[in-house]
C-alpha cells in the first residue's frame, strides 16, 4: 500500500532540506534522523519521546530526493516500507512529494495512523522550511 502527499512548501528547497535533515530543529520536529548522510549507511529516527525508527538510506541528493528503507523495531531486518522524499523548485518555493510504501502493514487503521501522520510531518517541516528562510532574510538584512 503507497501512501503519498504532494505538498507546496512557502520555501526554498534548501530550508526545506535543512528543515529535514538538520539535527538542530528536533524540538520544533519532534526529533530528528541520525545518519551520516551517505548512501546504504543508517538512518535512524529519534523521537523527542524516546522512541526510535531504524533504517538504511538507499538514495540521497541534496535538495533533489532522499530514500530510505524503514525497518521493524523488533525485528531489524525486516523490511516494514520504503520511504522517499522528491523535492522540485517552483520559483520561490518548492514542490515536495512524499511517499511511503508500506510493504508489511496492519490494516486500515495502521494505513490511516500513517495518513495522518504524513499530513502532520509534511505540515510541520513546511512551517520549520518558512522559519528557516525567515532567518536566512534577517540574516541577510542585518549584514
Amino acid at each position: 500500500m503507497v501512501i503519498e502527499k504532494i505538498i507546496e512548501i512557502d520555501a526554498p528547497d534548501w530550508a526545506f532540506w535543512s528543515a529535514l535533515c538538520s539535527t538542530g530543529y528536533q524540538l520544533e520536529r519532534g526529533g530528528y534522523y541520525a545518519s551520516n548522510w551517505l548512501a546504504n549507511s543508517s538512518i535512524n529516527w529519534i523521537a523527542s519521546d524516546g522512541i526510535q525508527s531504524h533504517g538504511k538510506l538507499l538514495q540521497i541528493k541534496e535538495m533533489q530526493y532522499l530514500s530510505y528503507l524503514r525497518f521493524d523495531n523488533e525485528k531489524r531486518n525486516q523490511v516494514v516500507a520504503l520511504v522517499s522524499y522528491q523535492i522540485k523548485k517552483l520559483g520561490e518555493n518548492s514542490i515536495v512529494k512524499m511517499s511511503t510504501d508500506m510493504i508489511k502493514h496492519g490494516g486500515a487503521i495502521e494505513i490511516h495512523v500513517q495518513k495522518m501522520w504524513l499530513d502532520r510531518h509534511l505540515l510541520t517541516l513546511n512551517n520549520l522550511a518558512q522559519k528557516i528562510k525567515l532567518q536566512h532574510m534577517n540574516v541577510l538584512h542585518i549584514a
